[in-house]
Formats: C-alpha cells, structure tokens, sequence
C-alpha cells in the first residue's frame, strides 16, 4: 500500500470535477479540517455548531444566506429552517423558488422528526427578493442554476447539485426516506458551510 492510497480511497476520482466534489465525504472533511486547525494551535479548533448566541453577539449583524430551487417545496425550504435551527438563528435564513408551489408535507415531518419547528414555512418566488441584499446564494437544484437572478453586492454563490426527493415513487416510506436522506445531505453541508460563515461573527 503506497502513502497515496486512503486519500484515493476516501476521495475516488470520477471523471469530471464537478463529480468529484460531490462524491467527497463532507463529514470525514470537516474533521480533518478541524483536526488540522487544532494541531497547528488549540485556538483554530472550531466547534461544529456554535453555541447559543450571548446579548453581545446578537447585537453584532447578521449573515443573510438565501437558497434557491425551482418550486420551494422541499430542498431549499429544508435548507433554510436547517441552517436557522445549527446556526441558533446567527445566519438570517432565507428560501425562494423560480416557479413556487408549496411546501411538501413530507419536508415538514422530516423536519418535525428532527425537532426543528416548520412553522411559518411558505413557498415564496424568487421575485419577492429582488433588490434585497444577500452575503450568500445558495442553488440547490440544477435548473435554477442556470436562471438564478442577480443581487446587489454581488453575493457569493454556491450551488449544491441534490436529487428532488419529491420526485422519488414508491411507497410512503420510500419517499420519506428519500426526504430524510435529503436533510441529512443538507444538515452536513451546513454544518460545513458555517464553519466559513460563522468566522466573521466571531471576530
């Protein structure tokens, strides 16, 4: 076994770049980064989440992240009440869709299940953003991708390629699962995402 190999085996090299970011292994990521930081000094050691915000720092302003999907039913609303409920309501959440429609029952239990409220959930099209200011856009589907409106500031984008679990036949349970995997794709991303987005507010 040369010194090369767990790196080919934890990180196989598809075919194209964009299908090797996403077959990467996100949670065996951030704990090598973590555990990085934290040889090279204990204060780099960042913790997964952070705590829960003190009166100091809810005086300090917020980052406003906004992701995006095609109908605002599922994905993006998932991503949005995940990152409010990790960030302890730190990061301003914000969802919209090009063509919205309405918010999946399925998305809504699977956040329930998790403990996470989905109270006050609603489809909103993308146009009910426009002109507001963003640090972060976050795509999580294809499509809307390739149409995603502009914003002033020139915010950062991101784009996450995740498969629409509404779209997943079968039985009940099949498509539950499908909507549970897709939070806990989300809740791993996120939980990596604010380990960048978190830095600032920590200052």
């Amino acid at each position: 076994m040369t010194p090369q190999t767990p790196l080919a085996m934890m990180f196989p090299l598809p075919s194209t770049l964009s299908s090797i970011y996403y077959s990467l292994d996100l949670d065996t990521v951030r704990s090598l980064y973590q555990r990085t930081g934290e040889a090279l000094h204990p204060a780099l050691a960042m913790k997964e989440t952070p705590p829960p915000p003190t009166e100091e720092r809810l005086d300090q302003p917020s980052l406003r992240v906004l992701f995006l999907c095609t109908e605002n039913s599922a994905r993006s609303q998932m991503a949005e009440a995940l990152l409010r409920h990790l960030s302890h309501g730190l990061v301003e959440a914000y969802s919209a869709g090009s063509h919205p429609t309405s918010v999946h029952p399925l998305a809504r239990q699977v956040l329930e299940a998790r403990g996470i409220s989905a109270e006050g959930l609603r489809s909103k099209s993308v146009d009910e953003f426009a002109g507001r200011t963003f640090d972060h856009i976050v795509t999580v589907c294809d499509r809307v991708r390739e149409s995603c409106p502009t914003f002033p500031g020139d915010p950062e984008r991101i784009h996450w390629s995740l498969a629409d679990p509404a779209t997943v036949k079968g039985s009940l349970e099949d498509q539950y699962r499908a909507f549970e995997q897709t939070s806990l794709q989300l809740a791993t991303r996120l939980r990596f995402l604010l380990i960048f987005l978190e830095r600032p507010l920590r200052r």
